[in-house]
């Protein structure tokens, strides 16, 4: 998967979901995507997922819009496990200004739980960054824990005869 927003960098979410767990045990990772009727290689890349351990929930896209639209569902999982597990810590691995209400409630309501946002700067709202424990630049995160990589270079050697 190329890393969003840095096309010359891939994002390996195995060793994604595995990093979280070496910091966390017991943490559990949710890729939303929302997808084209009939596309099987969106299918295919979603099974890869579960076997690597997530919980993948993805929904019919209704327009034509490349943006994903499953804020409604993220923000519902996120404030079920904050107010029925209690954890320790949440991580939201997203730039949306849309989470601001969502963290906002988990800390009137769960004010112990850490939140931890990961994304783009360049992308991430502002107030997603001030609301959060603490923000983690994704690309520079990724490289240091290895489930972001740098892609090989296609460079090409021209040589002239003559």
């Amino acid at each position: 998967m190329l890393a969003h927003n840095a096309p010359d960098r891939r994002m390996n979410l195995e060793k994604l979901f595995a990093s979280f767990k070496r910091k966390s045990p017991s943490v559990r990772a949710h890729y939303y995507r929302n997808h084209e009727p009939e596309s099987e290689g969106i299918r295919n890349f979603c099974e890869g997922l579960k076997r690597y351990g997530y919980r993948v929930i993805t929904k019919l896209r209704k327009d034509s819009s490349p943006r994903s639209d499953c804020d409604l569902e993220i923000a519902t999982d996120v404030m079920r496990v904050a107010l029925k597990e209690n954890p320790d810590a949440i991580w939201l691995i997203s730039g949306s200004s849309s989470f601001t209400y969502l963290l906002r409630e988990i800390r009137t309501h769960n004010p112990r739980t850490k939140i931890y946002v990961v994304g783009i700067t360049s992308s991430t709202a502002r107030e997603l960054r001030e609301l959060a424990d603490g923000f983690f630049e994704l690309l520079e995160f990724g490289e240091q824990e290895g489930f972001v990589t740098p892609l090989p270079s296609r460079t090409r050697t021209i040589t002239a005869s003559g």
